[in-house]
């Protein structure tokens, strides 16, 4: 018999580094994801959006963005929760669309979502 022995270490990373993850990686990365997660914008400003995210099992959850942030940085905060978005929709109400679907680097400015916004998470 063999054992392998494997120590993983996370860098720690300085405050305010901003690491985007491609949202199709295989799930290596979650850990990193959640450490490396954008902190929010702060206080009131013209480009931020904030959106409120409602979960599965009816939880909710509310993030500010800048409106410069993509559709990645989205991602990775579902990554953050837990929550592999490649498992699911990320859906405007009105009109219905899937954000997911969207390439990773569509800045959410240009997505539709106004300064306050819902978006519903549902398994695909």
């Amino acid at each position: 018999t063999h054992t392998l022995t494997h120590t993983h270490t996370i860098p720690r990373l300085p405050m305010h580094t901003h690491i985007h993850f491609n949202v199709w990686q295989d799930n290596k990365t979650a850990a990193l994801r959640r450490l490396a997660l954008a902190p929010e914008p702060a206080g009131p400003a013209a480009n931020i959006l904030e959106l409120q995210f409602r979960l599965p099992g009816n939880a909710s959850r509310r993030r500010k963005f800048n409106g410069t942030d993509t559709v990645q940085l989205l991602a990775d905060f579902l990554w953050s929760l837990d929550i592999d978005p490649r498992k699911f929709h990320v859906v405007t109400p009105m009109p219905r669309r899937d954000l997911m679907l969207l390439d990773p680097n569509t800045p959410l400015s240009a997505t539709g979502l106004g300064a306050r916004a819902a978006v519903v998470v549902e398994e695909a």
